[in-house]
């Protein structure tokens, strides 16, 4: 029912499963459209359509203002989503019985089986799509149809109803755990596993989708963590590995999590957008008080623009030049050796 899935672990398939869930819907409404406009179209030449016309036409009007609403809504498409399969069921409903009583409902049949398939959710709210379509379908079939048509169609809605309900719970789960596979995957291949922060790898991606070439006010901060090598040789790694992970989170505190990236070693950017120089310094002024008091030094970097940038490669050399500097000025008022780094 749950598609061994926890809350959290769901949670963070939400995205993914939304962005998934809207493709689909367009995809799916502009095929049943098409259908429906092709089968108005034939319906006055052809007798078996001819008193279907009705329902063809509800039925288009229907998806028609499912797929506005689904180009034009922000929130979440998931009502949108039941919306659309309830039309689909309703309308096999509407062919298999009202319009044609004394035949077997095959329409409604072939739609119990593929409707919930065409997208990602629990495997519970699927299973009640399907069982709401079949007791919705049951009293018509009783009210609308011979005893000898509606044995045969009561017996096939709750075959082939609880086939679907099988299969769509474990087409969910199947899907479901690919995509946590996925996120496992990428979460690897882009998050630094000690501070939780994202890696060199992803920043390389991130570099012109997120950051901007085009935006305005356009920073990066480059800071290294200065006796990394010296603490680790006193108190061990674990006494290193601490300080960077006091680091990262002071970073996430003084800047937006999804601009902070470890670069690799005790190196650490921030790039990001929309932030005036003066209150980067701000930030930044919180960030060295905070190290400071925890007994750590730091060397930093900043290079800002405040017209939007061509060459982001630029600015981090150049934001990696300055920390340079600042940190060949710490190592020369202070005690320590660098030659032994």
């Amino acid at each position: 029912m749950s598609a061994c899935l926890g809350e959290s672990e769901y949670a963070e398939l939400t995205e993914r499963i939304e962005t998934e869930n809207r493709k689909n819907l367009q995809i799916f409404t502009a095929i049943a459209l098409f259908f429906l406009c092709v089968m108005i179209l034939i319906s006055p030449v052809n007798a078996l359509s001819r008193g279907n016309l009705a329902a063809y036409a509800t039925a288009a009007v229907f998806v028609i203002i499912i797929r506005v609403i689904a180009r034009t809504r922000k929130g979440t498409v998931l009502p949108l989503v039941y919306l659309f399969e309830a039309a689909l069921l309703g309308f096999g409903i509407a062919l298999g019985v009202v319009t044609s009583p004394t035949s077997a409902a095959g329409t409604f049949v072939a739609l119990l089986l593929t409707v919930p398939l065409l997208f990602v959710d629990r495997p519970l709210r699927v299973i009640l799509l399907i069982l709401c379509a079949d007791a919705i379908f049951i009293p018509f079939v009783f009210l609308n149809k011979p005893r000898d048509i509606w044995s045969n169609d009561l017996i096939n809605a709750c075959i082939y109803g609880a086939i679907s309900m099988i299969v769509s719970s474990y087409m969910m789960r199947v899907k479901l755990e690919s995509y946590r596979n996925e996120e496992i995957i990428s979460k690897m291949a882009n998050m630094d596993t000690m501070t939780g922060l994202k890696n060199r790898n992803c920043f390389e991606t991130d570099r012109e989708k997120h950051i901007g070439l085009h935006a305005a006010d356009v920073f990066c901060v480059y800071v290294d963590v200065n006796g990394l090598h010296e603490l680790n040789n006193r108190k061990g790694h674990a006494a290193g590995d601490a300080m960077l992970v006091f680091i990262a989170h002071e970073l996430k505190a003084a800047f937006c999590q999804d601009d902070v990236y470890r670069m690799g070693g005790d190196e650490f950017l921030v790039c990001g957008t929309n932030k005036k120089e003066q209150e980067i310094l701000m930030h930044l002024d919180l960030f060295k008080t905070a190290v400071r008091q925890a007994g750590y030094h730091v060397a930093v970097g900043v290079e800002y623009r405040c017209e939007p940038v061509s060459d982001m490669e630029e600015m981090v050399r150049q934001s990696e030049q300055k920390m340079l500097e600042d940190k060949s000025s710490f190592y020369k008022n202070t005690e320590w050796d660098r030659r032994k780094r």
